[in-house]
């Protein structure tokens, strides 16, 4: 029982409370409606439509997550409010709701290790957003671009007041089942155009799906998470996620995909010796089938797995990887010469419209030259995109950051061996997404909006990792059954209502 929760009211002073605040939204929503009916005003009247909606998630923060965790998982995005994608705002009103429950219960906020270090980086944005410009047109920025700064800003916040939430095998059972859903419906939108484009690239010349990505999340879930009586069955699932992930053509997308899988069965299995021989056997069994199916495989997938040693792809995939890494190379390399101008006080993340209409020429936009990449922060490189735009203060706090996430996954990791319960495995994809995330940000690609997803992939992995604590303390014998996972009811934010 965690003992933030224990109240020091009677329970009839706590109903009242609760039919309190339930009777003033209640008067809010009334008087909202009236007024957007007289006002006739489309825009108003659609946003008191959607009050309803707005009240439950702020009195069941619990439900916020779900949401939150749906629209991730299955990278459903239909909102697209600036850099907020519908996952984050939904985090952020769980997080919203965590706060408004400390003030309602008068409890006082309890700091955790690392918890400063968020301070630090948020005073670093302060003083870009001073002398930099926010970037925000409602503060009357005279530039475009903050938005990433108040994504950060909300992650932090769901990662620092969202830790009294838990979830159950029930509500996660639940979700999954629904990623699955919206994952298939997400994947056919964006290939028949609704949500996105359905390519980066021509399909034509380069093969490249970017339409891809929901399913194959999708797959790797159902491969990792759910447990199937037939380990055939996992290891289709996964095959299947790889495959998807290479139809993208991104090399990234794959080694990250690598990473995670790898790191999910490390901290799953009991004896890691023996996993790492196994893996590596294993590695060599997938390195020799790739190698051997290459030249029949398509052609997206094949300029994904242009990088491994041996394989044999088509000519032209392979000088387009070879292109991209190059032109990657030239970016950095002029992002290096600019770099000494902002170590002390970063670039920022904001742009100015019309310097951009003079800097740029079509040659720049076309071409997406060195100059039109940095000049739009478009660094490909999660150190540079640090270094530049936040200044060496940034760098160092993220990287501070970082390594306490790194520190909490490995410890948290010890308790996942042998895990079989939902809860438990989904907390281990989340460690795993966490740890493969941050390596990728540094090795591979990173920019402004991957740091505010990687933390609040930590805030969820935080509450997944004390849910399986407490259905373990509470509910032992449900770890080893998950067909009969139980609620766990404890005075916590676990489905409970203001």
């Amino acid at each position: 029982m965690d003992p933030t929760f224990l109240k020091n009211t009677a329970p009839d002073v706590e109903r009242l409370k609760r039919g309190m605040l339930v009777g003033l939204l209640t008067l809010f929503s009334i008087v909202a409606s009236f007024v957007a009916v007289r006002s006739g005003n489309m825009v108003w009247m659609g946003a008191v439509i959607g009050l309803p909606v707005l009240v439950m998630l702020l009195t069941h923060p619990v439900h916020s997550l779900y949401l939150a965790l749906i629209m991730y998982l299955s990278s459903l995005n239909v909102l697209r409010i600036g850099s907020f994608s519908d996952a984050s705002i939904f985090f952020s009103f769980a997080a919203f709701s965590c706060f408004f429950m400390l003030i309602f219960r008068r409890e006082r906020y309890r700091p955790e290790r690392g918890d400063k270090l968020f301070g630090g980086f948020l005073v670093v944005i302060f003083i870009l957003m001073v002398v930099r410009g926010t970037g925000l047109k409602f503060m009357g920025a005279s530039t475009w671009g903050g938005s990433p700064y108040i994504l950060i800003m909300m992650a932090i916040f769901f990662y620092l007041f969202s830790r009294r939430l838990r979830i159950d095998g029930k509500g996660i059972k639940r979700t999954l089942w629904l990623v699955v859903l919206m994952g298939v419906v997400n994947t056919l939108m964006q290939r028949l155009g609704f949500l996105a484009e359905t390519d980066q690239m021509s399909e034509v010349l380069q093969a490249r799906l970017s339409w891809t990505k929901p399913a194959a999340t999708t797959l790797l879930l159902l491969a990792l998470v759910v447990k199937w009586k037939k380990s055939w069955i996992t290891a289709l699932f996964w095959v299947a996620a790889m495959g998807v992930t290479g139809l993208a053509g991104f090399r990234s997308r794959l080694v990250v995909g690598l990473m995670l899988t790898a790191a999910f069965f490390y901290f799953r299995a009991t004896n890691r010796k023996a996993y790492v021989v196994k893996a590596a056997l294993a590695g060599c069994l997938v390195w020799m089938m790739v190698v051997a199916s290459s030249p029949m495989l398509p052609l997206g997938l094949q300029r994904a797995v242009s990088f491994i040693p041996g394989v044999n792809v088509s000519l032209r995939q392979a000088a387009n990887a070879e292109s991209s890494t190059e032109w990657r190379y030239e970016i950095w390399r002029f992002c290096m010469e600019e770099a000494p101008n902002y170590w002390l006080v970063g670039r920022g993340i904001t742009f100015d419209v019309r310097d951009a209409a003079v800097e740029l020429g079509i040659a720049d936009v076309q071409g997406q030259t060195q100059w039109f990449m940095f000049f739009t922060h478009s660094y490909h490189s999660g150190p540079l995109t640090l270094l530049i735009d936040y200044g060496l203060p940034g760098l160092l706090f993220m990287l501070a950051i970082h390594i306490l996430f790194i520190g909490k996954c490995l410890r948290m990791g010890r308790a996942f061996a042998g895990g079989d319960s939902l809860v438990s495995r989904f907390a281990l994809f989340m460690l795993a997404s966490i740890l493969s995330g941050i390596i990728s940000y540094w090795l591979l690609f990173g920019k402004t909006e991957s740091l505010a997803i990687l933390i609040f992939q930590m805030g969820v992995l935080y509450i997944t990792y004390h849910s399986t604590l407490e259905l373990k303390k509470t509910e032992p014998s449900i770890m080893e059954d998950e067909t009969v996972v139980k609620a766990f009811s404890a005075p916590s934010l676990h489905g409970k209502s203001l």
